[in-house]
């Protein structure tokens, strides 16, 4: 387990820290995606944020800093995503934006970059 702010390194900023806020990397635990987990999440998908916890991929880890820096600020957002609306709220627009998708055509991946949460998340990651 490592602090999401170790992984964040020289990305640690000012501007960073205002797209989290109120979340403080410092306190938000990363793990490693369990072998368990890693045989049922899509490969393509390299961490997971739970209410309790942000499991990333082992192989995300040696993609870099840059990389590695987005990859945390992503699932920080989601961090935030799910302490502001709760368990309930977030599964409501995050499975409910899924399967709009879904019903509009879209293919699984397709439907998944749809979803609205994961759209804020993508957009602060670039702003590393």
């Amino acid at each position: 387990m490592i602090r999401a702010s170790a992984l964040l390194g020289p990305f640690d900023t000012a501007e960073v820290r205002r797209l989290l806020a109120p979340v403080r990397p410092e306190e938000v635990d990363i793990r490693l995606l369990p072998r368990s987990l890693q045989r049922v999440v899509p490969r393509w998908v390299a961490a997971v944020t739970t209410p309790w916890a942000v499991y990333v991929r082992p192989q995300a880890l040696t993609s870099g800093d840059e990389a590695i820096a987005r990859l945390v600020v992503h699932e920080l957002v989601h961090w935030r995503q799910w302490r502001t609306l709760g368990v309930v709220g977030f599964l409501r627009r995050y499975v409910g934006d899924y399967l709009r998708g879904r019903m509009r055509g879209l293919d699984h991946r397709s439907a998944y970059l749809e979803i609205g949460l994961e759209r804020e998340a993508t957009e602060a990651a670039r702003r590393v």
